[in-house]
């Protein structure tokens, strides 16, 4: 049994229900509702799609810690894994160094160093240099291998010796990197300054020294056609130079006639 009247039950009613459809979202609402969460879970979708582009290497970290390696392509990872990319393409690193040579001569030169990450030692090279391997590593190093390198020459040599010269630079980067995940290619060193005055020095031993070269070649022409005309002198003194002479001249046709007697009283026999 109520004890509001009819009306008033149903006006109460009304108001409940009115109530309940306030508590709902108006359709604009769900819609803008709905577009957020698609597009918080596409955001999300894309942080853990990763892409390792060609000539590179990632290096996984779960929570900080080196978990593996991903190749080149895409790869899927959870929130809490980075990708620490390590590029394994050959790079350049090209500086003016100031040394000495093994004479103590100050010297100055540009070096280029082409050098590439080991594939197989990249593990290791993160966790070692953390990325920063080119800056902790190989720039820590590099100019007391060129100056090593550049104490093997004299002044002298450093300029036509300069095959020799890359190659005690190259060995010495060579000994330091060695088992540290950095390989040389090759090193090359342009723009040499030489001391004032030893630039015109070595240029004068090189003209001296090509100047030598062509003496000794002329000597050893000379005697070798001194020897040629003592050993043809030798040979006209000998009976069978004629011979030969004649031999190489003869056409090999033997003679068609003999003439006998002399002179004008000459008789002449045919040999055909």
């Amino acid at each position: 049994m109520s004890f509001f009247p009819k009306k008033a039950e149903d006006e109460l009613a009304e108001e409940q229900a009115g109530k309940r459809i306030d508590m709902t979202l108006p359709r604009p609402g769900r819609t803008a509702f709905t577009v957020l969460a698609v597009i918080i879970g596409i955001v999300l979708a894309l942080s853990c799609l990763t892409v390792v582009a060609t000539s590179e290497v990632a290096v996984v970290t779960t929570f900080g810690r080196v978990t593996g390696t991903a190749e080149t392509g895409f790869h899927f990872k959870a929130p809490w894994q980075q990708y620490h990319r390590i590029d394994l393409s050959v790079q350049k690193d090209t500086g003016e160094y100031a040394t000495a040579t093994k004479d103590s001569q100050a010297v100055s030169q540009e070096v280029t160093i082409r050098w590439e990450v080991d594939p197989d030692s990249v593990t290791t090279l993160y966790e070692r240099y953390l990325g920063s391997h080119k800056e902790r590593l190989l720039d820590a190093i590099k100019g007391d291998a060129i100056k090593e390198g550049s104490a093997t020459l004299g002044l002298t040599e450093y300029i036509p010796k300069r095959e020799q010269l890359r190659t005690a630079m190259k060995g010495a980067l060579d000994q330091q990197l060695s088992g540290q995940g950095i390989r040389v290619i090759d090193v090359s060193v342009a723009n040499v300054v030489l001391p004032e005055g030893f630039e015109k020095a070595i240029a004068d031993r090189q003209v001296a020294e090509e100047k030598k070269k062509t003496a000794t070649i002329n000597q050893e022409t000379a005697q070798i056609d001194a020897e040629t005309n003592r050993i043809l002198a030798e040979s006209y003194e000998r009976p069978e130079f004629f011979k030969i002479e004649w031999l190489k001249k003869w056409d090999g046709k033997l003679p068609s006639t003999l003439v006998v007697g002399e002179d004008s009283g000459d008789t002449v026999i045919p040999l055909r």
